[in-house]
């Protein structure tokens, strides 16, 4: 059956394969009403500074990085359920690979 998906709760799901020393994060796109719902909340708001990628310098405060905010809190949604696979799985020599589709 395929995940299933909740408002701001992307269908996701994580698997490795070991013979390769690879995890995948794979993220479903959008499918229902419940990730029209979170397309939809397109509101542009300030990038929290912990959010940046490593080397990307720090805006100005008069001008924030913007972005989505039903991706941002998807985002953040998936991080928080991901990352301590993820982390032992890279620890373990995998390599990491995101993968998705989405809008």
């Amino acid at each position: 059956a395929p995940p299933e998906a909740a408002h701001l709760k992307p269908a996701f799901g994580v698997m490795a394969l070991p013979d390769l020393k690879l995890a995948m994060l794979v993220i479903r796109g959008s499918q229902d009403l419940e990730d029209c719902i979170t397309d939809a909340n397109a509101r542009a708001i300030p990038c929290p500074a912990e959010c940046l990628c490593p080397g990307v310098p720090e805006p100005p405060p008069d001008q924030p990085y913007l972005v989505h905010e039903g991706m941002h809190q998807s985002a953040l949604w998936l991080r928080d359920c991901t990352l301590e696979p993820l982390r032992i799985l890279s620890n373990a020599g995998y390599r990491i690979v995101v993968t998705g589709h989405s809008l």
